[in-house]
């Protein structure tokens, strides 16, 4: 009547290291993750975040918190368009 319930053990630590991760984030909480994800070693492939858009009272384009990190710099960064 019951069936077996499977579970999966997590990834041991050193299996994080072979993840070839692309990140999709904007707002300033997802900098947090993606910095995590940086300090555990793995490999962020790409970053993913929201266009450039006009601010303040000079309308000047300002990047999302996600693009401004030096991680998401040195990796591939791309805007999304809506």
């Amino acid at each position: 009547m019951w069936k077996k319930l499977t579970i999966f053990a997590p990834m041991s630590v050193d299996h994080y290291k072979d993840l070839r991760i692309i990140y999709m984030g904007t707002p300033e909480f997802a900098v947090t993750s993606l910095d995590a994800l940086v300090k555990a070693g793995c490999t962020i492939v790409a970053v993913i975040t929201a266009p450039d858009k006009p601010a303040g009272r000079g309308m000047e384009l300002q990047q999302s918190a996600v693009k401004n990190m030096p991680s998401a710099k040195t990796s591939l960064c791309f805007n999304l368009k809506s």
